[in-house]
């Protein structure tokens, strides 16, 4: 019985397995070319300096540990 049962279950791993294998490989690639990588440095000193001026811009005050915090998860 146990065996039947597990038979069973590595049926339908193999024919998950099978299925998501053509799905990835069936799937359409469109190749857009990447404009601005966030680990590039230009890109990310824009970010932290776009993200100063909208928060100067709405007369909020900056405070260096958002701004720190945000150069660290951009760099």
């Amino acid at each position: 019985m146990i065996r039947e049962y597990m038979l069973a279950l590595i049926g339908l791993v193999a024919v998950a397995w099978f299925i998501l294998a053509i799905r990835n490989h069936a799937s359409p690639k469109l190749n857009f070319p990447v404009v601005g990588s966030p680990t590039d440095r230009d890109f990310s000193k824009a970010l932290v300096e776009g993200y100063a001026k909208v928060r100067g811009a709405t007369r909020m005050r900056t405070s260096s540990a958002s701004l720190l915090t945000l150069e660290f998860l951009v760099s």
